[in-house]
């Protein structure tokens, strides 16, 4: 700050739009900032006018919200956001990979246009009884995998989440790959018949 001031008053404009700073009693508080000199009527500077504005909510909030979008990308199952219209509004890397698209490719594409043919009005018909406020978990479904040749089981949850710039809300879809459960399950099965 000394720095600042002393540049500012040799009239020099000075600005940050976010500075840490750390309190006496371990805190930390975001500000932005911005010096501007005032000048006498000879040209000389004659003082400071100093702005600052407390953003550590903002900034708060950012930071929250860039570890959730970390904790979406590495989550293994797949999870996308549906909204009203039927179209993809947040997709992680796992629903990307299954549907064999990049995330950039799926985000904004109605999921009509995603699903295979044969499961989609099961689909809507979820969407539509989610909106009208049904939670449903524990969903069991076959799906074709991307390539479309092997048919994989898979446990879905249907969520509403509240969205208030949309008429019914999004739903928020987790699907989780049961191939591995279902092979330690015919394992455990085959060991509990042959003792």
């Amino acid at each position: 700050w000394r720095t600042a001031h002393r540049q500012a008053l040799r009239g020099e404009i000075l600005s940050a739009e976010e500075d840490r700073f750390e309190r006496t009693d371990g805190r930390v508080d975001w500000v932005r900032w911005s010096l501007h000199p005032w000048y006498q009527a000879n040209g000389a500077v004659g003082g400071l006018v100093i702005f600052t504005e407390v953003i550590t909510w903002q900034k708060e909030q950012e930071i929250a919200l860039r570890r959730l979008s970390t904790v979406l990308h590495q989550m293994t199952d797949p999870l996308v956001l549906i909204d009203s219209d039927n179209r993809l509004v947040v997709a992680n890397d796992a629903a990307a990979g299954w549907i064999g698209r990049t995330r950039h490719q799926i985000v904004g594409a109605r999921a009509e246009d995603l699903v295979p043919a044969p499961p989609w009005p099961t689909v809507r018909h979820l969407l539509d009884r989610c909106r009208a406020g049904e939670r449903m978990d524990g969903l069991q479904a076959e799906l074709p995998d991307p390539s479309g040749s092997t048919m994989v089981p898979m446990l879905g949850t249907f969520s509403l989440v509240s969205n208030p710039e949309a008429d019914g809300g999004d739903v928020a879809v987790v699907a989780k790959d049961l191939t591995g459960v279902k092979r330690s399950q015919a394992a455990l099965f085959s060991l509990t018949e042959r003792f």
